[in-house]
């Protein structure tokens, strides 16, 4: 991070965050030295990013408003608002987000470590996306 920022959701760009999801990045992912955060918006019975695990990142969404269906290895939980879920590195950390609400959008804060290069893993599509502070890559698992 470069600098102190006062911010709200409303004065960041929205970026796709998965079909049906926005993430507003409080700081951009090529600033981030150590912390990772943005305000993830989520359409009811729309989910956030991909079912995935981090090689080094640990993860935290604070739920804002809306309930959140998380699915994990250890089975599906429901997380309310004013709720914390947290999610270690590695495939025991494994999460997807998705909002089961068929009239209220889901809001929560996700914020984690930043590791540079990391590695995730999108379990259910097969997938690597390795990132860099330059570049991030999305590949076939092998």
């Amino acid at each position: 991070m470069k600098s102190i920022t006062i911010t709200s959701m409303e004065h960041l760009p929205a970026t796709p965050a998965g079909d049906g999801a926005a993430a507003h990045h409080v700081i951009a992912p090529q600033e981030a030295d150590g912390l990772r955060i943005a305000f993830v918006c989520v359409e009811p019975g729309k989910e956030a990013y991909s079912y995935h695990w981090h090689e080094q990142d640990e993860e935290a969404f604070f739920i804002l408003s809306g309930t959140a269906r998380v699915r994990t290895p250890q089975g599906d939980k429901t997380v309310h608002a004013g709720e914390i879920i947290t999610f270690p590195a590695g495939e025991s950390g494994a999460h997807v987000i998705s909002n089961p609400s068929d009239s209220e959008k889901l809001t929560y804060l996700d914020f984690g470590t930043n590791h540079v290069p990391d590695i995730c893993h999108l379990s259910d599509i097969k997938k690597l996306l390795i990132s860099s502070r330059v570049k991030t890559l999305m590949l076939d698992e092998p």
